[in-house]
């Protein structure tokens, strides 16, 4: 996210799945509301406005990153912000690590995959793919 102005913010849209989902609920829609969520801090904070997607040079300039421009942005017209108190990540112990260990006994993002989509995918063999692409990322 970067701040443009006093009541404007943008956010990049980096390589990803390519799908564009946002793009097209903001399309039908353009109110949105974020959540920003900061690894141990137990308050997020909420924005609230209206959002458009640009291909404003200036705007993208801006966002650059190791030598990386978007191709567009979500740019979000600020109605509202404030914090949310910390009782629900404190009741989830989202940033405990003891219940990071739960993770453990999900099924991975390739069985996940396989089950839902009912394909026949093998899971190591998507997850090292997930891997791989997220390496490219970063």
């Amino acid at each position: 996210m970067k701040v443009l102005d006093e009541h404007t913010v943008a956010m990049p849209d980096r390589t990803g799945n390519k799908i564009a989902d946002s793009f097209r609920n903001i399309a039908e829609n353009d109110r949105v509301g974020m959540l920003f969520f900061v690894p141990g801090m137990r308050e997020t904070l909420r924005v609230n406005g209206r959002a458009y997607v640009t291909d404003d040079p200036g705007v993208l300039a801006r966002m650059r990153t190791e030598a990386k421009e978007p191709d567009l942005a979500i740019v979000v017209e600020v109605e509202q912000v404030f914090f949310h108190c910390g009782r629900a990540l404190i009741r989830s112990r989202l940033w405990d690590p003891a219940s990071q260990a739960l993770a453990g006994e999900l099924p991975s993002a390739g069985e996940i995959v396989s089950d839902q989509l009912g394909v026949d995918v093998d899971p190591a063999q998507f997850e090292a793919m997930l891997e791989a692409g997220y390496r490219k990322l970063y």
